[in-house]
């Protein structure tokens, strides 16, 4: 794994978020109506983003895949976003944006990695840092979304319950997921 460093985030990262969201969803959402998706993206930087405890940034130094060509993260081109959107230039001071992890408490409510960069450590990275600090760890993952469930059941998670519907009541079923650390004790949450 490369050598990953954290910051916080604040409002000022928000529109890099969201970019590195739209790359993001585009390849593991195809199962999301594109409405739906738009909305959820116009909400991202006024709605949810404010609402997290607690926004991780992870960084890794240089350009990970040999440059970019133009500064920008793999997908960042004019055609890349829909409209509204910018595509944000990447790196800044020599780090390269990789992803994100947003958390209420000990419940992990989003977390993303740069498409390009996906096996590389840096998702778990995110969840083994926000570990440190919960031994109880919680989220939901789209049922639909095969990768992100083998990835978190590949990282100890368990699942715990199940939606038919997502937070916002549309049809897609959500699998809520738990992981203990080691020696901890912690409550099923009720399905």
């Amino acid at each position: 794994m490369e050598r990953v460093v954290f910051s916080d985030a604040g409002p000022a990262d928000w529109p890099a978020l969201l970019c590195l969201w739209w790359r993001n969803v585009r390849v593991s959402h195809g199962f999301v109506a594109e409405g739906y998706l738009r909305a959820i993206g116009a909400a991202l930087p006024g709605v949810y983003l404010p609402a997290m405890e607690c926004v991780r940034l992870a960084w890794l130094a240089g350009a990970p895949c040999g440059g970019a060509g133009e500064g920008c993260a793999p997908g960042a081109g004019q055609d890349a976003f829909l409209s509204g959107t910018v595509a944000v230039p990447n790196p800044t001071g020599g780090r390269w944006l990789a992803g994100f992890l947003g958390s209420v408490g000990q419940r992990v409510e989003m977390l993303f990695v740069e498409p390009g960069l996906r096996g590389r450590g840096i998702g778990t990275a995110l969840l083994d840092a926000f570990g440190t600090r919960h031994p109880e760890i919680l989220l939901d993952v789209n049922e639909q979304n095969t990768a992100a469930r083998a990835f978190y059941a590949r990282r100890g998670f368990e699942v715990v319950g199940r939606s038919p519907l997502d937070g916002a009541g549309q049809p897609y079923p959500l699998l809520h997921l738990r992981r203990l650390r080691a020696g901890s004790t912690g409550t099923v949450p009720a399905s």
